[in-house]
């Protein structure tokens, strides 16, 4: 049974790459995954192999390892399936495994760009800088990243009492900022162990002001100003050691450390001839680390079997403290959150046994994983508990003939919890301090999917997946009073709907060298609503997303021009007292894009081409949602402007 494709560096030369992932997003019915940085480290990988190895790095994401790949460094790409012995999968139906020379040649490429907004905003820079070479044995990779970003959007609200409009707003908001980034990788080998070495650092700064001119129906005008100061610093290192014990037995072995620094200032302040003046400033510091521990031994002794194993070890920490300030007519006193200081902390080890057996176009695979976990709470909030999650696996893969797979999987995983969620946060635009949840437990999913996958001629694909989820301790919005709610455990819900995904070529219809890529999404849910007790759909998900893709490469003129169009549902949001309904609007973006000097490529992109409106329906009640009164409705229409991108980008 075919199980991967292979695509060499030649195949990828009409789109002129830079880098591995100019690569990768050209494989025809691939779509990157960046995966969840957030559990552990086998539940959190993408579907990304560097030398059919994942690398060592939760927070540094696969996107921008292969960002910092030059494309000279990369011997092919190889598209492996679900069915494929050996290869732990991580739940992916694909995953790209991008093989590196071995010749230990430098190789270098860089990316220069520069954006405007064409409505609101300045000139910002952006660039990257990656170098790979060998010395004494070791091969290294360096990464170096600094951008200057700023956006912003202006728009108008409507605050409506009883269908009557009681307060107008007309708002502009800019934020503007520095972030730095650096990375070093580097393999070797001592003896017959192959280690690898990755660290990622990262720091970022920004500030940014909305300032909402507010008129009253009742007579008056404030000018309310929120500000935004945000510091962040985030460091990884990561080491994998990789031995074949054996001729059948293969030993790996991981360890990964990561610490995150989070300051934020945020402050309401208010100005008026008329009316009351008034200041209110929320000092919020978090920190948080993960330290990773992992080994695994894959034995392929029996013919068509490949037994996998892994024990993990993870500990989590996270320390949040909030300190709020009001200042009324002149006069400064403090205003505590209850709820927003305190540290939680996870230990957590899990065992996964596997077996995956191929043979005459039919591929089986089986595992069992154990979870055990203890978490505890100290500070404004005292708790400790155990966890023990059993999480069974099965996939049956079958190629009919040599462009056809069919796929099902049925598996139980455990989802990861949000540490910020156990603690109070505040939101100074809407007014609302959400409480924290020291009893929140993690959603438990129990997937079925059928996957359908077609090789199509001229390099295109076709890919549907159907999906069903049962959900036990959903996590929605969860009433705590008759006006307040926290985030926190539903019951039984459920999620089910397809995925699409395609990549067709379109030179049979007469379109010249030119191809489209379809991505989209429907699903539908349902959990009990624990105000009205009727059934609705989750919160904070969309019923669809879809993504055309139109590209034209035209090779003679060594150049290429295309679109993007993104469509969104409306997102709705249910809490205690209050339904919101997020619309983002549908995005257009246009591309021209050339190499007019060797292996220099210039591209011109359009974002947000009609300057799409985004809005927002907020109603507000005075008690539970079903039962009191409206208080108050705001209706909010803002808009980003329109942005241009030039970049250049090139290989040495």
């Amino acid at each position: 049974m075919p199980v991967h494709d292979c695509y060499l560096p030649a195949w990828f030369a009409p789109y002129r790459p830079a880098n591995a992932l100019d690569m990768v997003k050209q494989i025809p019915g691939f779509r990157l995954d960046n995966g969840d940085g957030s559990r552990g480290f086998g539940a959190a990988a993408g579907n990304v192999l560097i030398n059919l190895r994942r690398p060592a790095a939760k927070q540094d994401r696969p996107e921008d390892i292969l960002r910092r790949t030059p494309a000279a460094r990369v011997a092919r790409i190889e598209l492996i399936r679900a069915g494929t012995g050996g290869i732990d999968m991580a739940g992916h139906a694909q995953l790209a495994n991008v093989v590196l020379r071995d010749d230990g040649g430098p190789a270098a490429s860089w990316d220069l760009l520069f954006r405007r907004n064409l409505d609101h905003g300045d000139v910002v820079p952006e660039g990257r800088l990656a170098v790979s070479s060998a010395w004494r044995g070791v091969e290294y990779a360096v990464g170096l990243a600094a951008r200057r970003f700023a956006h912003g959007d202006i728009g108008i609200e409507r605050v409506r009492d009883a269908g009557t409009v009681r307060e107008s707003r007309h708002d502009r908001a800019d934020t503007a900022g520095t972030e730095l980034k650096g990375n070093f990788g580097a393999t070797w080998w001592r003896g017959a162990t192959q280690l690898a070495l990755a660290t990622d650092l990262r720091c970022e700064s920004r500030a940014g002001q909305r300032d909402s001119v507010r008129t009253y129906a009742g007579g008056g005008v404030r000018d309310v100003r929120f500000g935004d100061e945000q510091e962040l610093c985030r460091g990884e290192v990561g080491l994998t050691a990789d031995r074949q014990l054996r001729e059948a037995l293969l030993l790996e072995a991981m360890a990964i450390v990561n610490h995150t620094d989070k300051s934020r200032l945020s402050t309401e302040s208010a100005f008026s001839r008329e009316l009351p003046e008034y200041r209110v400033s929320d000092a919020n510091e978090n920190e948080s680390s993960e330290a990773i521990a992992r080994l695994g031994l894959t034995w392929s002794g029996l013919p068509d079997h490949v037994v996998l194993s892994t024990f993990e070890l993870s500990a989590n920490r996270m320390r949040n403290r909030l300190a709020r300030m009001l200042d009324v007519n002149g006069g400064t006193e403090t205003a505590p959150v209850p709820g927003a200081n305190g540290t939680v902390e996870e230990l957590r080890a899990n065992v996964f046994v596997g077996d995956a057996w191929a043979r005459d176009g039919m591929a089986l695979d089986v595992g069992l994983g154990i979870e055990a976990s203890r978490l505890s709470q100290y500070g404004d909030a005292e708790s400790e508990r155990r966890f023990l999650h059993l999480a069974p696996s099965a996939g049956l893969t079958l190629a009919p003939d040599e462009r056809t797979r069919w796929r099902m999987r049925l598996a139980r995983e455990v989802s990861q919890l949000d540490f910020e969620d156990f603690v109070s946060e505040t939101n100074l635009e809407d007014g609302i301090v959400a409480p924290g949840n020291p009893d929140l437990r993690p959603e438990v999913h129990w997937l079925a999917e059928v996957s359908f996958n077609r090789e199509l001629r001229g390099s295109g694909a076709l890919e549907i997946t159907g999906f069903h989820h049962w959900i036990a301790d959903v996590e929605d919005e969860l009433p705590v009073t008759a006006t307040t709610s926290t985030t926190g455990n539903l019951g039984d819900g459920r999620r089910w709907g397809f995925d699409v995904r395609a990549t067709l070529p379109l030179a049979a219809l007469g379109l010249g060298d030119s191809r489209l890529d379809l991505t989209g999404r429907w699903q539908d849910s349902k959990v009990t609503d624990p105000v009205t007790g009727r059934e609705r759909v989750l919160s904070d998900e969309r019923e669809y997303e879809a993504t055309i893709e139109y590209r034209y490469d035209m090779r003679e003129a060594n150049a290429a021009w295309g679109g993007r169009v993104r469509m969104l549902a409306a997102e709705p949001f249910f809490k205690v007292n209050e339904l919101d309904v997020y619309d983002e609007g549908n995005d257009v973006q246009l591309f021209f894009e050339t190499a007019p000097w060797g292996n220099m490529k210039l591209r011109l992109t359009v974002d947000d081409v009609f300057d799409r409106s985004q809005t927002r329906e907020r109603r507000v009640y005075a008690g539970e949602r079903h039962i009191a009164p409206l208080s108050f409705h705001e209706s909010r229409l803002r808009k980003g402007g329109r942005r241009v991108t030039v970049a250049l980008s090139g290989a040495f």
